[in-house]
């Protein structure tokens, strides 16, 4: 008895520790048996899916990118441009454009580079780092699955290649630049000569801080209704040869069906729907809303605002359905049409430019379109576009239109004389509020999204062209010291309140540590002031937007003292605990603006820092109090409540270190930063033996 006393029970830690032992000896012996019986799921003949990635697979897509000096016109004003006008850094990727083909994927070794090539007759040689064109890893922001399809260009019009036809399509973003911005090509009326210029808004990143914000912004409204639709059956129309091609020898022996069942893939404004089933070769589709399909998007503020929007297109998938297998369904044609011609007059409208004697020959002897484009021997179409500015100026637009579809190609000779087509009912409106309910957004529109597509965490492009220098801060330090309310904000005897300073610019926000406001009752324990709320010095990190010291418009940062209510748990006896087993837990209370107050920062110098300055801040019912820092200067406000803080610029290499030194914040992340997370998989035993192997093969692909 005396020695089971003695004994302590284990810690959580080491029964974990014992559970994944005897799980891994079990394991050990279940692969050394099934490998003896030749029965093992990861062999010769599988490979793990890292082992995919690094080995490569080929697959139909394309590839767009902006060079360096088109990013800078659409992340900087004409003063910032002038400031960086002797920047030579190369790219930290491919400054090419692929058009839609077979391509060859790998990653790299080290997981750091996505390399990519046209997989031809040679593709071994092709995938080679040297050959192949290449991202960055960490430049990916987004990944979109299910996205709109892309078509082959050439200067016939729009090709759909017939491997393109089934599978699903996902498109990869690199860093976000902008938003609500655009390069448009123009043509000079005196030298012909073309040249580029923003369109949209004037600042990249006034649409996501709005919208993080919740400021009042206008509300572009998209309506298309099908009012009718001539869908062509390749398996009748198609020649044997053009089967074969299109659909695959397989498929061949089970021409034709009788019943032509189809149902229409549409994508507009970065949404995708899905219509209702139709039978025939004139069927009527029908969209969510009412039988049409309707997506709302957030417009810049400013007059040319809606002009970013020109060249977003249009999309129209018809896909064939397969009454057996569901998986073999296949697009049987297809269009994409940019929303500046959905509104544009017919006779406006570019006819399809004839190519030249010398690109035919070339492009006979198997040189690429893109290939001639590049050396300059096939000059890029350019099209004059009209833009919705000019067409949506009153506010609402209503238009028809057809769309002539594409079916898959794969020879020009194979076109067929008579084309599909669908015929497009279009309204357009321009709202000041959202009309849809549950509107998605994305959050990468609002500024919330991955931090490499926000900010940058270069320095050097943080430039302010009146001091033409390159050590520009691109953080706000705020250090909280003390909290000093006012005298008719008297503390209440029966709630409790924490309290805590929040700042936040450009819909980015930080924010202290809670405390509590103490009570008069408890200077009976220990002697405390009630009108104050000491911190300690508390520091908070508040990043600065991308070209902000390039800007005109002042840099402004919002503090708010925030105020929650504490719900505090009254004692209770066991039998009344055993009682409330089950019960959901009490209402969390959310916080409420008390105090605030803007900061202006603006001539302000990196690591220079205002020592225990005294923000008056105005009640939350009263416009924020003004305060710039450089100055030191205040504007006046009746019964403030008084915010003892440090004020101070300082760049991200400075953030980090702090941050790492503090032992509340160390791990925090800054902007730019790559983190490793720990995650660990839960335990859960599989139902069956199919999903027990599948569970044991979780890399095969499938």
């Amino acid at each position: 008895m005396d020695r089971i006393n003695q004994q302590a029970a284990r810690s959580p830690a080491m029964v974990r520790l014992a559970a994944i032992n005897k799980v891994q000896t079990r394991f050990r012996h279940f692969r050394q048996d099934h490998i003896f019986d030749r029965s093992y799921a990861l062999g010769t003949n599988v490979n793990t899916r890292v082992q995919q990635m690094m080995k490569g697979v080929t697959m139909m897509g394309s590839f767009t990118s902006l060079t360096a000096q088109e990013v800078l016109k659409l992340t900087l004003p004409v003063e910032g441009m002038e400031a960086l006008d002797d920047y030579s850094k190369s790219a930290t990727y491919s400054e090419v454009n692929v058009n839609l083909q077979k391509m060859a994927f790998h990653i790299s070794e080290n997981f750091t580079m996505l390399s990519f090539s046209e997989a031809g007759a040679d593709a071994s040689v092709l995938d080679h780092a040297s050959w192949g064109h290449f991202v960055n890893l960490s430049q990916i922001s987004s990944i979109v699955l299910h996205s709109e399809r892309t078509l082959a260009k050439s200067r016939q019009g729009d090709l759909l290649p017939p491997s393109s036809c089934t599978g699903v399509w996902f498109t990869v973003h690199g860093p976000r630049v902008g938003w609500g911005r655009a390069l448009r090509t123009f043509t000079d009326p005196e030298t012909q000569k073309p040249f580029q210029q923003v369109v949209g808004s004037g600042d990249g990143n006034g649409l996501g801080a709005a919208l993080a914000d919740g400021e009042a912004l206008q509300w572009f409204r998209l309506e298309l209704g099908f009012r009718s639709a001539d869908v062509l059956d390749l398996r009748k129309e198609l020649p044997e040869e053009g089967q074969v091609e299109v659909f695959g020898d397989e498929e061949v022996d089970s021409l034709p069906r009788s019943n032509f069942q189809t149902y229409v893939d549409l994508t507009m404004l970065g949404r995708r729907f899905r219509s209702t089933k139709a039978t025939g070769s004139n069927p009527r589709y029908q969209g969510p809303y009412s039988g049409k399909f309707i997506a709302e998007v957030p417009i810049p503020p400013g007059d040319g605002g809606l002009a970013f929007l020109d060249t977003s297109e249009v999309g129209i998938d018809v896909v064939e359905c397969d009454p057996e297998n569901p998986e073999n369904n296949r697009t049987i044609w297809a269009a994409k049409m940019p929303l500046w011609k959905l509104f544009a007059a017919e006779e406006d409208l570019p006819k399809p430019m004839e190519p030249p004697p010398t690109a035919t020959a070339l492009t006979t002897l198997g040189i690429g379109e893109g290939a001639l484009t590049t050396l300059g021997l096939m000059e890029e179409a350019q099209e004059q576009i009209q833009s919705m500015t000019r067409s949506l100026r009153s506010g609402t637009l209503k238009s028809t239109r057809r769309m002539w579809l594409q079916h898959p190609t794969v020879n020009l000779s194979d076109i067929l004389p008579l084309k599909a087509h669908v015929d497009l009912d279009i309204f357009a409106k321009l709202s000041p509020n959202s009309l849809l309910t549950k509107t998605p957004v994305s959050p990468e529109l609002q500024g919330r999204g991955s931090s490499s597509c926000l900010f940058t965490s270069n320095k050097s492009a943080w430039v302010d062209p009146s001091q033409r220098s390159m050590g520009v801060a691109n953080m706000v330090e705020v250090n909280v010291r003390e909290i000093v309310f006012p005298t008719d904000d008297v503390p209440e005897e029966t709630r409790l309140y924490k309290y805590h300073v929040e700042a936040r610019c450009n819909g980015v926000r930080a924010a202290t540590k809670a405390l509590c406001r103490p009570k008069k009752t408890w200077k009976a324990i220990i002697p405390l002031d009630t009108s104050k709320i000491d911190f300690k010095g508390t520091t908070i990190f508040v990043p600065l937007p991308p070209g902000c010291w390039s800007s005109a418009e002042t840099i402004k940062v919002r503090v708010q003292v925030m105020r929650t209510l504490v719900n505090e748990v009254q004692a209770v006896n066991f039998n009344e605990l055993l009682s409330r087993n089950g019960r959901s837990a009490p209402y969390t209370p959310t916080s409420e603006v008390v105090y605030h107050a803007d900061l202006f920062v603006d001539g302000m110098s990196l690591d220079f820092s205002r020592q225990a300055a005294g923000v008056p801040f105005a009640g939350a019912t009263a416009p924020p109090t003004y305060y710039g820092v450089a100055k030191d200067e205040l504007s006046p406000v009746e019964t403030p409540a008084l915010v003892v803080m440090d004020i101070a610029l300082r760049d991200r290499d400075y953030a980090r270190l702090h941050t790492a030194q503090d032992s509340l914040r160390a791990g925090m992340l800054c902007v730019g930063d790559k983190a490793m997370l720990k995650v660990e998989e839960p335990i859960r035993y599989p139902n069956s033996e199919v999903e027990y192997r599948n569970f044991l093969n979780n890399s095969a692909p499938g």
